[in-house]
């Protein structure tokens, strides 16, 4: 499915604006001021993937899930599909994943729930986000994030990604208010870095 030039706001579905069991490209939506906040489960209120998923140019702002306050990418042990999914230029802006007495909040913006899962994110920038574990992002699986910028995310541990046991998460060549602000769990494997250099295309006259 491919979903593009859509503004979703204050939806209330289950799954939040978009339940992606597929293949899915989002590109240039805008997720607005959707809640889910006062559900028993574990919800997000934008895009929850169980599949492939591609996000692009994108706004997320004032979203709040119980898990993930604007996406949320799980493994389905219906499915049992290894999810990808992939962010680029997006901004994530003020969303919070409160918690319930049924889960703890983590992932005020992004929440990757799953070893198997494969997350990447370039070019994007959190800020004003909140949970309690993993302010911005919550990390769980093999996450890449790449040239993007945290700022004021606020959690009581990770402010910025929060690196949950057993996962694999490269920083590289972000900007943080302070390193401190990624945390890496008991057995979590986190990984600061510059950011990979791009290929240089070489021009060949014939």
């Amino acid at each position: 499915a491919e979903v593009k030039g859509t503004t979703f706001q204050t939806a209330s579905s289950t799954y939040g604006a978009i339940n992606n069991n597929g293949e899915l490209l989002v590109d240039g939506c805008k997720f607005l001021d959707n809640d889910r906040s006062k559900d028993s489960g574990v919800y997000s209120t934008a895009i929850t993937s169980y599949n492939k998923a591609t996000i692009l140019n994108s706004e997320f702002k004032n979203n709040k899930g119980t898990a993930g306050g604007a996406v949320y990418v799980m493994y389905s042990y219906t499915l049992k599909e290894n999810p990808v999914m992939d962010i680029k230029n997006c901004t994530f802006d003020n969303n919070v994943a409160p918690g319930t007495s049924y889960t703890s909040g983590t992932g005020g913006a992004v929440k990757c729930n799953g070893k198997a899962i494969t997350l990447n994110i370039e070019d994007s920038t959190f800020t004003n986000n909140n949970a309690k574990n993993g302010g911005a992002v919550y990390a769980e699986g093999n996450v890449t994030i790449i040239n993007s910028v945290f700022h004021d995310n606020t959690a009581s541990i990770g402010e910025d990604v929060y690196v949950a046991s057993g996962s694999n998460t490269a920083v590289l060549g972000c900007t943080v208010d302070d390193e401190s602000y990624l945390w890496e769990a008991d057995g979590g494997n986190l990984t600061i870095g510059d950011a990979p250099a791009k290929p240089v295309k070489a021009n060949i006259t014939v």
